[in-house]
């Protein structure tokens, strides 16, 4: 598994718990058509877009800004 994989995941165990990787996994596959395994920097930012689209639906919309924004910001740290 990857370093990036594992700190998206972490990412979403902060503002979603335990079904963060399958709801992940799940945002990878249907939009960016990829296994979130395999996900680069550069899809963070495409990953984050629809993380908040898809979890606005269900969860506060301050969680959500805060958690894409995260995820985004990941594209700056190096592994």
């Amino acid at each position: 598994m990857s370093e990036l994989r594992d700190k998206i995941v972490e990412i979403g165990k902060d503002y979603i718990g335990l079904g963060a990787e399958v709801y992940l996994e799940r945002q990878c596959k249907s939009h960016l058509k990829k296994e979130l395994k395999d996900i680069e920097k550069s899809d963070l930012a495409k990953l984050a877009e629809w993380v908040e689209k898809k979890a606005s639906l269900v969860m506060d919309e301050d969680d959500v800004t805060d958690m894409s924004k995260e995820i985004k910001e990941l594209k700056y740290e190096s592994f």
